[in-house]
């Protein structure tokens, strides 16, 4: 196989595994389904991803908003105009359902997978910590409190957008109210 014939059946895969958790799960979800769904055998997949959760770990890292922080961290931005770019982003990335509904399926896995939540919740803080030195020129607990507050506001808007109010709006009173005490 090619090397762009490789990439091809991966995102497959990875596909059909989105919509086999979805439907059923990550702890009822089987790579039989998985490869049934993507018209693979079990062999091949197990070719890709060593085991269920290591594909379970790559799905969950696409279901957050790492490329989102790289996207906007790679335009050297900072401060306000970081915060614009990375809630455009985010909000982009997840007015999308399946991305949507994947995230939140990820966002509850800590409890059935201990190891894949630690290592998630790894990533999700060294990228915040990260963003808030650019953001705020400041790696401190308060910057960081900060960073999550700017996220956790966007992930309710991506999950129920406010009616009344616009999306830029929206992100305006958001980052103006991060930077209300600064």
């Amino acid at each position: 196989m090619t090397g762009s014939r490789h990439l091809i059946v991966k995102e497959k895969i990875i596909e059909s595994a989105i919509k086999v958790f979805l439907k059923y799960g990550y702890s009822n979800a089987s790579i039989r389904m998985i490869a049934e769904e993507a018209g693979v055998s079990k062999a091949l997949i197990f070719w890709y991803f060593n085991s269920k959760d290591e594909l379970i770990i790559e799905i969950c890292k696409r279901a957050l908003p790492i490329d989102v922080f790289e996207t906007c961290l790679s335009k050297k931005l900072d401060g306000s105009s970081l915060l614009r770019c990375l809630a455009n982003e985010y909000l982009n990335k997840y007015n999308n359902q399946l991305v949507r509904s994947i995230l939140i399926h990820t966002l509850a896995v800590g409890d059935m997978y201990p190891e894949i939540h630690n290592k998630l919740d790894s990533l999700c803080n060294k990228m915040l910590k990260e963003t808030a030195k650019h953001v705020f020129k400041s790696d401190s607990k308060e910057s960081f409190i900060r960073m999550r507050m700017f996220f956790g506001s966007l992930l309710c808007c991506a999950l129920r957008p406010p009616q009344e109010i616009s999306k830029d709006e929206y992100v305006d009173t958001i980052i103006k109210v991060l930077y209300s005490e600064t």
